[in-house]
């Protein structure tokens, strides 16, 4: 089988971004299931390795070019550049084939502006013009987003679409957090005539009191104060991450606040794993749909023919 390759992206200066990459690759199994190319500075890295304990050791191969990278050890592209730099030179790679997944440890707090940032980064390169990212906060199977009451309708139906393409669900439920009440209108509206299953608006301290999220495969916070946080104190923070979905390639993040947690850097590259996966099953099943055969009615003895057009009943 092949391994998928992640870039694993720091900024130059983060030793503890350093240190979280060469202890969470360390761990049983690791490289048995993805090829890493970590992008930074080699002494820094080579360093982390030696402070890991003998039943810890891992193989690291420094790498010139991208032709280089082997599968069974740390691949590291010797680079001395800014965080946006360096993801700039993952997603050229990915560009040439050479790279699937690209997960971003920040140096700093990563609220959204910081997201927003990696996303935009990544868009300049691919050359991408319409922005249909949205950036989700994921804890196992619970995900959620935020976004303007005046933007409800367009990012309920991004969701719809993601949650088809990045976890195989054919009809997803979708709950949405909102305090102003008329945005009941628009779900009732998107139930109706574009049949997503779309239900709220919810009260933020009832919802997440009485755990209703874990109804629902996605939760969308319209305009409600304080939702993100709650959302985040009700969740194990160790396996809470930031996934940036509507790009051609998976992207994630660890948030600022657990930038140093080996834990949340696995759970990253599991879930990056599985959504790369989950797209690629949706791109075969959906690559040539079966076209609808027509059978005349009234009639108990007609042979259905495959081999024939559709014009030729």
């Amino acid at each position: 089988m092949k391994l998928l390759k992640i870039g694993l992206v720091t900024d130059a200066t983060n030793d503890l971004g350093c240190e979280t990459i060469v202890k969470a690759l360390a761990e049983p199994d690791i490289l048995e299931i993805c090829t890493p190319i970590v992008f930074g500075i080699k002494d820094r890295i080579e360093l982390a390795v030696k402070d890991l304990s003998p039943e810890e050791q891992v193989p690291v191969g420094i790498i010139g070019n991208a032709e280089e990278i082997a599968d069974g050890r740390i691949n590291i592209i010797d680079c001395n550049n800014s965080e946006e730099e360096l993801l700039k030179k993952a997603t050229e790679l990915f560009l040439n084939n050479h790279l699937d997944i690209i997960i971003d440890i920040p140096s700093g707090d990563n609220d959204k502006t910081g997201a927003n940032s990696l996303s935009n980064t990544i868009n300049t390169v691919l050359c991408i013009e319409n922005d249909e990212t949205l950036h989700w906060t994921v804890n196992g199977s619970t995900r959620w987003t935020s976004t303007s009451e005046k933007d409800l309708t367009e990012v309920v139906k991004k969701t719809w679409l993601s949650l088809r393409k990045d976890c195989t669900l054919l009809k997803p439920r979708i709950a949405v957090i909102a305090k102003n009440e008329d945005s009941h209108k628009q779900l009732v509206a998107l139930r109706e005539e574009q049949g997503i299953m779309v239900f709220g608006p919810f009260e933020t301290g009832m919802f997440i009191d009485q755990k209703k999220y874990k109804n629902y495969d996605a939760v969308i916070i319209a305009g409600a104060e304080n939702a993100d946080s709650c959302m985040r104190e009700a969740l194990d923070e160790e396996n809470t991450v930031g996934y940036i979905s509507g790009l051609p390639l998976v992207v994630a993040y660890l948030l600022g606040e657990k930038e140093t947690s080996v834990q949340a850097l696995k759970q990253a590259m599991f879930a990056s794993i599985n959504i790369h996966r989950n797209r690629t099953r949706y791109r075969i099943a959906t690559s040539k749909p079966l076209e609808k055969q027509w059978i005349p009615r009234g009639r108990d003895d007609f042979k259905l023919d495959l081999s024939k057009d559709n014009n030729d009943f």
